[in-house]
């Protein structure tokens, strides 16, 4: 952690905020709203939107981030563990996000460190501020501390209806995913088969080399 941010500090900053830390987390990052959603379970099992932070710098445009130096913020779906956690970032603290995924190693897509981080400069990152940061991580941490395995995070091109007409096919298999959270209320697992995001209720899901935090 990062000077004078011990872990209890966060936790009572996290508490003070009226948040629940420990509760198993979610995270969504809007491209075109320029959004960082944090979401967390209730007692149910079912995940619900907690806050949004607006993201202070956030390069490229739309579509996925296809190859190193190109600047371009990440689309796509993520498992996040605690070795993705960085308490040393440059940018005060970082998430790693885990690119290159299953599917973008499957497309050939390169890439490396891509964060949602503090600060206000990105090179394909979610730059939110060190305040904002600060609760996102703190929810992160604590989540796994209380024995949350891995945090699942919907990188989408924009809010997303699950309607996927007049959607590019890649954004489409995006759009199922989002329709699939909410009616199971929770990120359902995802894979990779033949470059393209395969669910947990598809007949192919067995097939694909699942999407997964690092080990």
């Amino acid at each position: 952690m990062t000077a004078g941010l011990t872990p209890e500090a966060l936790r009572t900053r996290l508490v003070a905020e009226g948040l629940s830390p420990g509760e198993p987390v979610h995270l969504k990052l809007l491209k075109r709203e320029r959004l960082v959603e944090l979401w967390g379970a209730d007692a149910d099992g079912r995940y619900r939107f907690r806050r949004a932070f607006p993201a202070l710098a956030l390069s490229g445009g739309p579509g996925p981030k296809m190859a190193e130096g190109d600047r371009q913020v990440p689309e796509g779906l993520y498992r996040v563990g605690p070795k993705q956690l960085n308490p040393r970032s440059r940018f005060h603290l970082g998430i790693n996000l885990g690119y290159p995924n299953a599917l973008e190693r499957q497309r050939g897509w390169t890439g490396s460190a891509l964060m949602i981080h503090g600060g206000a400069q990105s090179a394909g990152c979610y730059a939110i501020g060190d305040p904002a940061i600060e609760i996102v991580y703190g929810m992160v941490a604590a989540a796994f501390d209380a024995g949350q395995a891995v945090v699942a995070v919907h990188a989408l091109p924009c809010r997303l209806s699950g309607d996927e007409t007049g959607l590019d096919a890649f954004s489409a298999r995006l759009a199922r995913a989002e329709a699939l959270f909410v009616e199971l209320g929770r990120p359902p697992r995802a894979g990779a088969l033949l470059g393209q995001y395969v669910l947990e209720d598809e007949r192919e899901f067995p097939q694909c080399d699942p999407i997964v935090a690092w080990p």
